[in-house]
């Protein structure tokens, strides 16, 4: 038997990351700057990009190490609850950023135009196909999606990017914390990079 090793980079060098962030030690839960949205059944969603858990000891002190909360991960423990080493703190999409909605209604579609704004793609990976945001000349559309009441007033607003893949329909009732797209993270990256 022969064991070969390579470097690999990219995407590929992502796939060994964890889905589930795990406490390193003992120690009782304590949110910092953590802004959060309920979800049924699920628990906590991040809706905010800065929060961080931190564990305590007895004396109330840091010693289990900070623990940033990514925006969109289910986050799996409490306030105050006390934790052993290797319990589950969030669970997160290493693959994708998401949006997702702090604000529970019915979505409204605006400038999500078919063949315009975005395109129907198959996923290389899944071979599944997803209604993708795509560039367009139309400078005066802006691809976007609002959570609305009953009475149709806007609750929310998200501005929709390039390359998200949309994973909700207009007209669709939605809870909050549950995801509206998913931009993935290799796409995400490059535009950062090339200042997109």
């Amino acid at each position: 038997l022969t064991l070969r090793t390579f470097h690999i980079g990219g995407t590929a060098s992502r796939i060994a990351e964890q889905s589930s962030i795990v406490a390193k030690r003992s120690g009782a839960v304590h949110f910092n700057n953590f802004d959060a949205v309920e979800r049924p059944a699920e628990g906590l969603v991040a809706v905010g990009r800065n929060g961080e858990i931190e564990l305590l000891d007895e004396q109330g002190r840091p010693r289990g190490g900070r623990y940033r909360v990514p925006y969109g991960a289910i986050v799996k423990v409490s306030e105050g609850q006390q934790l052993e080493g290797g319990a589950v703190l969030y669970e997160w999409d290493p693959y994708n950023n998401v949006i997702v909605t702090d604000k529970a209604g019915v979505l409204r579609f605006a400038d999500i135009v078919e063949d315009v704004t975005y395109r129907e793609e198959s996923d290389e990976a899944t071979g599944l196909r997803h209604r993708v945001i795509v560039e367009h000349r139309d400078r005066t559309l802006s691809p976007h999606i609002e959570v609305v009441d009953q009475a149709g007033n806007a609750l929310s607003h998200y501005i929709i990017p390039v390359g998200a893949r949309l994973f909700v329909r207009d007209g669709d009732k939605v809870r909050t914390g549950d995801v509206l797209v998913k931009i993935p993270r290799e796409r995400s990256k490059t535009r950062d990079i090339t200042g997109g």
